[in-house]
């Protein structure tokens, strides 16, 4: 890859490199594909996504289709492209919820919380931050920081920037627990 050195990448490499089968390496490179189009490094985050759509498209496993999706969601979000952002994230959250997989069904629903929030869909962004309030896990990071931040942001727009600072400190702190410099 030719995107910059990162802690948070490496930490991901790492992740790959101990990972108890191919199923499980391949979920930690589309979080790889996530974080690259968050920091806007898109060529570096097709290549993997081409990759895991390579292995992947003939076959449903249900934890990289939602990483997939995830990361693909971020590829239309941070390209510009909000529709296709919002079709993924949805895509991943169905999946999650057939799959009763609450990590991630907690990951979708705050990511869906920032989409909603962007279009001040007051209505779809309580639903999804409830949801991901209510399943989110102390040591899922990316869960809490997106989940922090939605909120925080949500009260400020709301003209409380002193009940955003809490939520913003949050954040801070689990983005940088698991040292992701994007957020």
């Amino acid at each position: 890859m030719s995107a910059p050195a990162s802690r948070f990448l490496q930490r991901l490499d790492e992740a790959v490199a101990a990972a108890g089968s191919a199923v499980e390496a391949d979920c930690f490179r589309a979080e790889q594909a996530c974080f690259l189009a968050r920091q806007g490094h898109f060529d570096d985050a097709r290549t993997l996504l081409d990759d895991l759509h390579a292995r992947y498209d003939t076959r449903l496993i249900i934890d990289t289709s939602i990483w997939i999706n995830l990361a693909e969601g971020m590829m239309g979000l941070y390209s510009g492209d909000a529709a296709v952002a919002l079709d993924r994230y949805r895509r991943a959250h169905a999946l999650s919820v057939a799959g009763n997989i609450k990590p991630l069904r907690a990951l979708s629903s705050a990511w869906l919380a920032h989409m909603a929030l962007n279009r001040r869909d007051i209505v779809a962004l309580t639903l999804y931050l409830t949801e991901a309030l209510s399943l989110r896990q102390g040591e899922h990071h990316s869960t809490q920081s997106r989940m922090s931040l939605v909120t925080g942001h949500s009260l400020h727009i709301a003209g409380r920037p002193d009940l955003a600072a809490p939520w913003y400190a949050a954040s801070h702190k689990h983005a940088s627990m698991e040292h992701d410099e994007a957020t």
